[in-house]
């Protein structure tokens, strides 16, 4: 059953993976590659198991546990479950159709990570911060990839997508990354800018949000959405995957601006 997440990346957060320093930019994203998680403490109160005592004879045949390669084998290693995606229930009467077979499509990506499952989590608050609206004002921007008119024109066929020639990397010229790359920084706010160090995008505590915050249903960011599906459908490779990744982050750092900011209509 698909459950909700627990924690809201804040403005601050996202912030932090765009300063200078904080990761080893691959294109021009906000996403700072996550550290090894720490190994946790010992439980107060713990000691290490005692050693034997010296000179202490091996234990005897008759006395050893019987080997479990004579019984049965091992059990296998239990199997990490992928991070869900939000719930079906709640809101969803409210939904629009296009939303609905919109939040079926994007079950698509279960495996992909929690990165997903907490954007497809943002994008949901976003609609329903905006009162689930079918329609809205059309996104623009510089460069939308050809694939997205294309999925439009044929009906918006959620479980056939648009089949993309070459993802390539953010930089390489014609590729989906890179145009996809292009559209996404023109439709950012004028503050943002790109960090030539980094290679990533600032993101200042004070944004002009101006038109995100309008762009509801399925004319507006529903389109960003597919466009990351997609992506993660095509792509190929640790270096592909961590191109989506950064794109994924930064677009979940703006929805969460744009909620917090109150002034999603």
């Amino acid at each position: 059953m698909i459950s909700r997440l627990k924690r809201h990346p804040d403005a601050q957060e996202c912030k932090r993976r765009a300063l200078p320093g904080t990761a080893a930019g691959s294109g021009g994203s906000g996403r700072a590659r996550p550290e090894e998680p720490a190994l946790p403490p010992p439980p107060p109160g713990s000691s290490p198991p005692p050693l034997p005592p010296r000179n202490s004879p091996p234990p005897s045949p008759d006395s050893a546990p019987p080997s479990r390669a004579r019984d049965s084998p091992p059990p296998p290693p239990p199997r990490e479950s992928p991070p869900p995606l939000p719930p079906r229930g709640g809101d969803m009467h409210e939904w629009p159709e296009e939303l609905r077979r919109a939040h079926a499509a994007f079950a698509m990506g279960i495996e992909w990570g929690k990165e997903w499952s907490e954007l497809v989590t943002r994008y949901l608050e976003f609609e329903g911060a905006c009162g689930y609206q079918e329609d809205g004002p059309r996104i623009g921007g510089e460069k939308k990839p050809e694939e997205v008119g294309k999925w439009i024109s044929r009906g918006r066929k959620w479980f056939s997508p648009p089949r993309i020639a070459n993802v390539g990397a953010v930089g390489e010229m014609g590729s989906y990354a890179e145009n996809w790359w292009v559209w996404w920084r023109s439709l950012q706010p004028v503050e943002r800018v790109l960090i030539e160090e980094t290679g990533m995008m600032s993101f200042p505590a004070k944004l002009s949000w101006g038109k995100l915050t309008k762009l509801h249903g399925r004319n507006g960011f529903m389109q960003v959405m597919a466009s990351l599906l997609w992506w993660g459908l095509a792509m190929k490779g640790d270096g592909e995957k961590t191109a989506w990744l950064e794109a994924v982050t930064d677009v979940e750092c703006i929805l969460t601006g744009v909620i917090q900011s109150g002034e999603a209509t």
